[in-house]
């Protein structure tokens, strides 16, 4: 398991934006691998095929249309068109591509964000040396509106691939891996007096509205709208702090309501739990009555999960289930059906250990889980292990419930779109976009691996709640791509159904 496999050590220095000292040296947290980060295509060859990607969408609309499983003339797709791309070198990152530990191009975390006033769509995409912002309201023309820069730049390290994402309030909240970095908070509104950036010209750097101190770094941020919460996961005490929460068993909860929305406040430490990857956490309106209403989340544990009932203040938690299952390699993340009876995860250790799925063991799986009842669960019901489709092995990454599907990140078999079963929870899949061309297996990282690709290369995050039916993936080797799935409409997923899809939403993209 990932657990197991070879740690990296990074040599830092210090931080520039606090002055104050780093350690020495710094050791990879257990939960990922090292790996290289680099694609076998060379940069030659790779800018040559992306110059002719940009130049076909400027030239013809439907360049990137699926048509016979294929789009732009060299992706394997299904029901899923690309509306538009842009490189990744030209969303305002300050280094080029393959000239560092990973590629300049790496795209880690998205997320989106519409103006309420306006209506322009905008995604958030985490970068090698720190985040972008580009607007997306013309699919077509994906532009950079400006970039929020690490605030800890002498640390350039391997561990700025893990860069996440979350917006709450209009708001959105920064975190990284990289050890001193907190947490940047940044005023999605600020937007309105910005204008999206011509090709060639500079992109800006933004200013941050605050910067939260209390803990160094973390793994993921994960955003609670309903409660005006936002969750510090995997986090790092920073030195010389007296921080509450140290990494990792633990998770730092902010209050980011009403006059804290760009001033984030410490609610609490939340403890007890083995290390938290990753969460998901709803407002219960599921099937078991008895919670209808209470703060629920599913906790990703690598090898567990836990789903704990919190109180409204967040000051107190009740763990209602802590469960496994067989062949658990590494618990990555997750998401609640709309209806919550269902919970879907997926595990991105499980095609590098050979644990599920028997002679497709290396093609993305994703667990569906009944949860019917939240509490004493000692193993709830596997509804169904579903195994991708895909012309390739690949690893599982992010998945996200909309409507009736789920929109889900496959690395280097891309963009994955599965329709659920609100009777079941089943799913199959529906539409896809593979985007990565240079990997085609599963490294398992023994000595005698024939797989000298990098498996952790592709799509990351594939971002599916614009309202106009947008959907945004990005991709390790070239940059981001607006996609429109071919989708019908349907009901919400879950057992109990409920209303109609969106069916594309206000633009009909």
């Amino acid at each position: 398991m990932l657990v197991a496999l070879l740690l990296c050590i990074l040599f830092v220095g210090c931080s520039a934006s606090s002055g104050m000292p780093l350690m020495a040296t710094k050791v990879m947290p257990k939960k990922m691998i090292a790996y290289s980060k680099k694609s076998t295509e060379s940069e030659e060859s790779r800018s040559a095929r992306l110059a002719d990607l940009k130049a076909g969408f400027a030239m013809d609309k439907d360049f990137g249309e699926c048509v016979d499983g294929m789009s732009a003339g060299m992706f394997n797709c299904s029901n899923m068109d690309i509306l538009g791309y842009i490189d990744a070198l030209d969303m305002g990152t300050i280094y080029p591509g393959n000239s560092l530990a990973v590629e300049g191009r790496y795209i880690s975390d998205t997320w989106g964000w519409t103006d309420p006033k306006t209506g322009r769509e905008y995604i958030l995409a985490g970068m090698w040396d720190g985040t972008s912002i580009v607007d997306v309201t013309d699919p077509r023309f994906p532009m950079p509106v400006g970039f929020i820069y690490t605030p800890v730049p002498d640390d350039l390290g391997f561990d700025n691939i893990w860069r996440d994402i979350k917006i709450v309030n209009n708001v959105a909240f920064i975190g990284c891996e990289v050890t001193d970095h907190g947490m940047q908070v940044f005023d999605m509104l600020r937007l309105r007096d910005l204008v999206p950036v011509e090709a060639g010209e500079e992109v800006p750097f933004l200013e941050v509205d605050a910067y939260m101190t209390e803990n160094g770094n973390s793994h993921n941020l994960v955003g609670f709208p309903e409660a005006e919460v936002v969750f510090m996961v995997g986090e790092g005490a920073r030195p010389n702090t007296t921080a509450q929460c140290v990494f990792p068993d633990s998770m730092l909860a902010y209050d980011v309501s009403g006059k804290y929305r760009t001033d984030p406040q410490v609610l609490t430490c939340i403890t007890g739990f083995t290390y938290v990857h990753d969460a998901h956490c709803i407002k219960y309106s599921g099937p078991d009555s008895y919670y209808t209403g209470d703060y629920i989340c599913a906790l990703f544990a690598e090898t567990e999960i836990y789903v704990v009932k919190f109180e409204d203040d967040f000051t107190e938690h009740t763990i209602l289930s802590n469960f496994t299952y067989p062949g658990a390699s590494y618990v990555h993340q997750g998401w609640f059906s709309e209806d919550h009876s269902y919970l879907y995860a997926d595990d991105e250790g499980d095609e590098i250990d050979r644990t599920n799925g028997g002679e497709m063991a290396d093609f993305s799986h994703c667990y569906i889980f009944d949860m019917a009842k939240l509490n004493n669960i000692d193993s709830p019901p596997l509804v169904q292990l579903f195994v991708t489709p895909s012309a390739h092995p690949s690893i599982d990454h992010n998945l996200y419930v909309k409507d009736n599907y789920i929109y889900q990140a496959a690395y280097t078999s891309g963009a994955r779109v599965r329709k659920i079963n609100h009777e079941s929870g089943f799913i199959e899949e529906v539409a896809y976009l593979d985007m990565e061309l240079t990997c085609e297996c599963v490294q398992t990282f023994a000595e005698d691996d024939p797989c000298l690709c990098d498996s952790f290369l592709g799509t990351w995050n594939y971002f599916p709640y614009f309202d106009s039916g947008l959907t945004v993936a990005g991709d390790a080797n070239s940059g981001l791509y607006t996609l429109k799935p071919k989708l019908g409409s349907g009901k919400k997923g879950g057992k109990k159904g409920g209303k109609k899809g969106k069916g594309g939403g206000k633009k009909g993209y």
